[in-house]
């Protein structure tokens, strides 16, 4: 396998960056599957937006369906989900590092250093920036796209942007859907 510590230029910011995020030995083909999924995903956000959608619609047209498949099951806990995504995110966002908080069955919290959803590095917005993108406009997206593909698996999840302090995702399990009410609205 190829590996490589030499600057690239970055074709959607015509700048020179590192192959791999700072302090990694990363392979050079998952960072280059890993960027070109996330330059994927942001185009297709941009595309939304440009075209009269919010961030919140493409990611409800996105996510909006296959949490169960992905997950295997369809009421996983919270600690035994935040793992998968954990799993998930070292391979395709590996600038990602997880810091795991808490960990039960009802509830888990990871912080998510070396970048985000969105990008890595000191300029992680570069390329959002570059397709036309706010950073505002990326966090909504990546805040409504982990709401809904948590609401399929009776999760809340939740992610709190923090730019520099790396990004808090939260899990929760929810209250039963559909719990019965009394005759006043409230629940019993």
């Amino acid at each position: 396998m190829l590996k490589t510590d030499a600057p690239q230029i970055d074709t959607a910011t015509n700048t020179k960056e590192e192959v791999n995020p700072p302090g990694e030995q990363g392979d050079f083909r998952l960072m280059h599957a890993a960027r070109s999924r996330l330059k994927l995903e942001l185009q297709g956000l941009a595309f939304a937006v440009t075209h009269g959608a919010t961030p919140e619609e493409y990611a409800r047209f996105l996510w909006g369906t296959g949490a169960q498949r992905w997950m295997g099951k369809d009421s996983p806990a919270a600690d035994e989900y935040l793992l998968k995504e954990e799993e998930a995110m070292s391979h395709l966002f590996p600038w990602i590092k997880a810091q795991r908080v808490k960990m039960s069955p009802t509830e888990a919290e990871a912080v998510l250093l070396g970048g985000c959803l969105g990008g890595w590095g000191e300029k992680r917005f570069n390329l959002a920036r570059s397709l036309g993108l706010f950073r505002k406009e990326v966090c909504r997206y990546c805040i409504e796209a982990c709401r809904v593909w948590g609401e399929q698996l009776g999760l809340k999840v939740v992610p709190v942007p923090k730019c520099r302090a790396g990004c808090r995702l939260t899990v929760s399990r929810e209250a039963a859907a559909g719990a019965a009410c009394d005759t006043d609205g409230q629940r019993p």
